[in-house]
């Protein structure tokens, strides 16, 4: 991805590879933590993965080098951050003293970023290009937290956001990526 220095993730896998309705340990809290009926479950889920990204993060130096966490934010405008990753900025900013950056949802276009195909001939230059936005300061280096990646367009997406706010290093933490996400982009295509 060339918009961020680097891209991390918990677990490669959201389910298991040659068997998509198994999903891998990362992936089950995941689904729990956003999904889950149970509301006890639902936070045991999301108090385990908080630890597990924060414990990621402290034990790796070049994601430790943030000065700034963002999350990526919900498809809707004007919708606030689920609870997963919130509790998770909240737990990397307290805990490792890295302050957020507000990144929310802009203006609203015809498709969300992760649905372009560009099989299908869509361009993510006329679809959607920055309908993030940084609501007040940015800063040098931050740290994006998404949940699930599957093509990483959602981090892309951030990225260029937080670069045209004067971010000059974009490093993104990924609880799990997406087993679908196969798609490749030719060189020069983004």
């Amino acid at each position: 991805m060339e918009e961020c220095a680097l891209v991390a993730c918990l677990d490669f896998y959201s389910h298991k590879p040659g068997n998509p309705n198994a999903r891998t340990e990362i992936g089950g809290l995941v689904y729990q933590a956003k999904y889950g009926k149970k509301q006890g479950e639902r936070q045991e889920a999301i108090q385990v993965l908080t630890e597990s990204a924060v414990s990621y993060v402290a034990d790796n130096p070049l994601l430790r080098h943030a000065n700034g966490v963002a999350i990526i934010p919900r498809r809707e405008q004007g919708k606030e951050a689920g609870p997963l990753l919130a509790s998770i900025a909240y737990a990397l900013s307290s805990e490792l003293g890295i302050p957020s950056v507000d990144l929310r949802r802009g203006r609203t276009t015809k498709k969300a970023q992760k649905d372009i195909d560009l099989d299908k001939g869509d361009d993510p230059e006329l679809n959607q290009r920055s309908t993030m936005v940084v609501i007040g300061n940015s800063r040098e280096r931050v740290l994006v937290v998404d949940d699930l990646m599957r093509y990483g367009d959602s981090v892309r997406e951030a990225s260029r956001t937080l670069q045209t706010a004067g971010t000059t290093e974009v490093m993104a933490l990924v609880l799990a990526k997406d087993l679908t996400g196969t798609r490749s982009y030719a060189p020069g295509s983004d």
